[in-house]
């Protein structure tokens, strides 16, 4: 029997939907990379050209690292490189299914987000409390088609800039695909 896989969106926005300002995370928030961290090792992650060239070290250990860009030619040593997100989705999908994983995690970035987010079933979202200046805008999603769930709320302390809250949005209307 096939365990369902869920196709997950994980992201950090600001309250003006800011995800990113110059190929970098417009703030510092241990807390979220530590969830962030906690939540996809072990799954494999699937991302885009330019959130893979932002990761301070590639690949993110102990994850299949995916990566999907228009250029072929591409190299992205240490992942897997696909120019079809299908593609890169049912990979995904069937390497979760061999390691017994549900969920399939998509980390960015925006022109992916905005590619997929009728597809996802979950989103786990970090409500960054700032209006960050950026050049990187996460889509707008319409909070009545999601049931929302808060899993952490953290004060900014020396190692947080700002509060923020993070929320496990699971889809009202599941979508089911054939991974």
């Amino acid at each position: 029997m096939k365990i369902p896989i869920s196709l997950a969106l994980v992201v950090a926005r600001g309250k003006n939907n800011t995800i990113g300002s110059k190929g970098r995370l417009p703030w510092h928030l241990n807390a979220d990379m530590k969830f962030f961290k906690s939540l996809t090792i072990g799954s494999p992650i699937i991302m885009g050209r330019n959130t893979w060239e932002s990761l301070p070290k590639r690949p993110l250990l102990r994850r299949e690292n995916i990566v999907v860009s228009r250029d072929g030619n591409y190299v992205a040593k240490g992942a897997r490189l696909f120019t079809d997100f299908k593609v890169a989705r049912a990979t995904a999908m069937a390497i979760a299914r061999s390691s017994n994983k549900n969920e399939v995690f998509v980390i960015g970035g925006a022109n992916l987000y905005e590619t997929i987010l009728q597809q996802v079933n979950i989103m786990y979202i970090t409500e960054v409390d700032a209006n960050p200046e950026g050049d990187v805008f996460f889509p707008h999603i319409n909070s009545n088609d999601w049931k929302i769930e808060n899993i952490l709320s953290q004060k900014a302390d020396s190692i947080n800039d700002f509060d923020f809250e993070i929320n496990r949005y699971t889809r009202k209307q599941d979508i089911a695909f054939d991974g």
